[in-house]
């Protein structure tokens, strides 16, 4: 984390991040929408079964917990993030895994040459596999 300029070490920001996560889905669990200012807003959105609506039925808390068949997490990207994403990004291209895989493939049957052996071109030992 040295890299990011924090004084604070990987393990407290995993266990800051894991509360959070439990916190948001805390909130989601009881109806709420959470905004994390400037990165994004969570909610849920729920489908359920078609139901025709009787005189006084008009609002979600109307309807019956057992015509639910699904509950999903919807996240928004919050305007600042989505304006950051696209303004101050350059993209380079990146093989899909599929294509990673030929690659590897190809090289193993000797397609490409010796000089290829599964090395991406940088001298970390790496794969050349972006996660």
């Amino acid at each position: 984390m040295s890299e990011h300029n924090t004084v604070f070490s990987q393990g407290v920001i995993n266990g800051v991040l894991s509360d959070m996560v439990g916190c948001i889905v805390e909130l989601l669990r009881s109806g709420y929408s959470v905004s994390l200012d400037g990165l994004c807003k969570f909610s849920n959105s729920i489908t359920s079964e078609t139901m025709a609506l009787t005189e006084g039925e008009n609002k979600p808390t109307d309807y019956p917990a057992a015509k639910i068949k699904k509950v999903s997490l919807r996240c928004s990207i919050a305007e600042e993030a989505n304006s950051a994403l696209n303004t101050d990004t350059e993209f380079e291209y990146v093989m899909t895994r599929k294509e990673q895989q030929e690659a590897k493939k190809k090289a193993k049957e000797g397609i490409f040459g010796a000089s290829t052996g599964g090395n991406d071109g940088n001298d970390d030992g790496g794969d050349g596999v972006t996660e």
